[in-house]
């Protein structure tokens, strides 16, 4: 068995995946990491539901009342597993092990760029399985067609291939949290559009006493807000579209505002190829940007590889040290988790702006 190159230890690979920790995607502020308190690939958790009510009042010497605890239901699931494994030749690793040579040099970049291309990978999946918690499932339907309805199921794929009838999780979001229509398209420019806001706001605060002023949505449907009646009225908006050409603050609301999107591919869903937005088009989520009143994390299982130390959590890289050839070493990564929102009355969907 010959040694491992420095370049492919697990602790370097791992060295070099978090340096590029700047490639991290928008949604990434909404679910921190949080480490799952079991051990296996079992991801649980509450979903709560606040009673928005205050303390009783009684005598210094009498008993206490009791109170009924925050619990609605639970979401269970196994935790979706990401894999992919760093294929290098032979010839890759006799260059690996030439000290000081222009192609050590070489192939040690083509480690870096490889580890580098892993990490863009596994964030464009987190960012998917992040949309899909943050929309309530309007990206993939129980076709496996993209997008699909917001209707707080979201439908897995943990399968690499085409399925007819994904696994599908239950969010656990009230009917009432989900809105399916408005009384008047955004697209019209006469639509009172801060009065859909401030609804869904006030329906958020009666439920959680949460304050919600973050208004999560892509450009496209922005735009609506952007040529609105009542925002032009303002000197303050007209100001600001001249100045950086979209509206970051309005009506006391903050707008996130983003485009990213992910591939479509054939083989993973029941769609023609393509692209598909992290939040498609008229999909408006009303939220806050406060993670712990949300309940919002990427929960991380345990790592299942064979040299994982126990109690491993979150991403992990090994290296195969027989592989196919006992002198050819195959170092990996894998991940295991997946998003969570306790709170789901901690946010409100408009599942189309458009459609009335």
């Amino acid at each position: 068995m010959m040694a491992i190159p420095v370049e492919l230890q697990p602790d370097v690979l791992m060295a070099g995946f978090e340096q590029t920790h700047g490639l991290a995607g928008k949604l990434a502020k909404y679910f921190p990491f949080m480490a799952m308190p079991g051990a296996g690939v079992t991801v649980s958790y509450d979903v709560l539901e606040y009673q928005n009510r205050l303390m009783p009042w009684v005598p210094r010497g009498g008993p206490a009342p009791a109170k009924s605890g925050a619990t609605r239901t639970s979401v269970t699931l196994e935790g979706i597993t990401l894999k992919a494994m760093l294929p290098l030749s032979a010839e890759e690793l006799k260059d690996m092990r030439d000290v000081g040579t222009r192609a050590r040099a070489q192939r040690e970049n083509a480690v870096a760029r490889a580890v580098r291309q892993l990490r863009l990978d596994m964030e464009r999946t987190w960012e998917f399985l992040r949309a899909q918690w943050l929309t309530g499932g309007a990206l993939v339907d129980s076709s496996n067609a993209v997008p699909g309805a917001a209707d707080g199921t979201v439908y897995l794929r943990p399968d690499a291939h085409a399925i007819d009838s994904p696994l599908s999780v239950s969010l656990g979001l009230s009917a009432t949290h989900i809105n399916a229509t408005v009384a008047a398209s955004w697209a019209t420019a006469a639509t009172d559009i801060k009065a859909n806001l401030d609804t869904a706001r006030s329906l958020i605060a009666a439920d959680t006493g949460i304050d919600a002023n973050r208004v999560v949505l892509n450009r496209t449907t922005m735009g609506y807000i952007d040529h609105n009646n009542d925002a032009m009225a303002s000197d303050y908006a007209k100001n600001e579209l001249a100045r950086q050409g979209t509206l970051r603050t309005l009506w006391d609301y903050e707008f996130d505002v983003m485009d990213d999107a992910f591939p479509i591919s054939t083989d993973l869903f029941n769609d023609t190829a393509g692209t598909q937005k992290l939040i498609p088009d008229g999909v408006v989520i009303v939220t806050t940007a406060d993670n712990n009143v949300a309940g919002r994390a990427m929960l991380e299982c345990e790592a299942v590889d064979a040299k994982a130390p126990s109690g491993q959590k979150g991403v992990f890289f090994w290296t195969d040290e027989q592989g196919e050839h006992p002198h050819a070493p195959r170092p990996g990564v894998e991940w295991s988790g997946a998003p969570m929102i306790q709170n789901t009355d901690s946010l409100y969907i408009f599942t189309d702006v458009t459609a009335t």
